[in-house]
């Protein structure tokens, strides 16, 4: 039997908040497959490498590996971006209902009184930047020690950290002017469509 199919969307309004969720589903979902996949391809991986292994010492799988772990990263900081401008979006009066606006913000407020070690954990980029970075190291320590010494490893692997941390360290940012552009223009009456018609 299928789902029903969603309702239409009724306004601006609507639009945001079923976005801003369906961001949040997409990174909860993301995570979820990415992590079974990448746990039972290092499985295979591990595998591959023993005695009854493949010739290349499954090279192919490793390499799989990386890439899908770089893809991972890369949907990881574009969703972070995502969410940031929906929830800087709902926060706005103009752009959702001043109830639920003024719901939002006075919660957000109530997160910044958090202990500071706690405010330094955030859901989005550990699940989006870090944990999808560990794994791409993981996966180049695991691909690169089959074929090279242990100090070519660690080289290998020094070379990924200043990328990484630039990478996590990014924030999106929020301006001003992009708001502007959000924010949807007030009706000036009927459009000339609806003049004709009548």
């Amino acid at each position: 039997m299928s789902s029903p199919a969603p309702s239409p969307v009724q306004d601006h309004r609507e639009f945001l908040l079923r976005w801003f969720w369906h961001e949040g589903d997409n990174l909860n979902q993301r995570t979820d497959w990415f992590l079974i996949f990448h746990a039972i391809l290092m499985e295979a991986y591990l595998a591959a490498g023993g005695d009854h292994g493949l010739p290349s010492r499954g090279l192919e799988i490793g390499l799989l590996g990386l890439v899908t772990s770089a893809l991972w990263l890369a949907i990881g900081v574009r969703n972070e971006w995502h969410i940031k401008y929906l929830i800087e979006g709902v926060k706005q009066p103009e752009l959702i209902s001043s109830e639920v606006a003024h719901v939002l913000r006075a919660l957000l407020d109530a997160r910044d009184q958090q202990p500071r070690w706690v405010k330094r954990f955030h859901s989005v980029p550990i699940f989006g930047k870090i944990v999808p970075f560990c794994c791409l190291a993981a996966w180049l320590v695991l691909v690169l020690q089959r074929w090279l010494t242990w100090p070519w490893v660690s080289l290998g692997l020094l070379s990924l950290i200043p990328f990484g941390i630039a990478l996590i360290s990014l924030r999106p940012q929020f301006t001003s002017e992009l708001l502007a552009r959000i924010i949807p223009a007030p009706s000036q009456g009927p459009s000339n469509n609806q003049m004709q018609c009548s």
